[in-house]
């Protein structure tokens, strides 16, 4: 069982994973889940990838993008920014308007 598995030397996601996840919590509590892309030239086996893409100092923009979820943080969602509450303010269907069209559209697409 497991003969034909192909070895990773880069670890898990080595081949398909083109950067590093980072869990941040905020001063308020919140928690953000981030990826910044690997700063490496290869994910070769000749080279220490596996053990070196865990190393927080190897990321210069770690700083930047923990200020950015700073700025851009959101108390309307639990642990959102502002981007995303934007794209979901302007994506939802309103329950009002918009579900008395969707029903409209139903019930004509339903009709004989």
């Amino acid at each position: 069982m497991g003969g034909n598995i192909p070895k990773s030397y880069g670890g898990f996601g080595a081949n398909n994973y083109y950067g590093q996840s980072f869990i941040y919590r905020t001063a308020t509590e919140g928690v953000y889940v981030f990826d910044l892309p690997y700063p490496f030239l290869s994910k070769d086996s000749s080279s220490n990838f596996r053990h070196e893409k865990s190393e927080p100092h190897r990321y210069p923009q770690l700083g930047s993008a923990v200020a950015l979820i700073d700025h851009y943080r959101s108390d309307e969602y639990e642990n959102a920014v502002v981007p995303i509450v934007l794209a979901h303010k302007f994506t939802a269907i309103s329950a009002g308007p918009g579900g008395a069209m969707i029903d409209s559209l139903v019930a004509s697409a339903l009709a004989p």
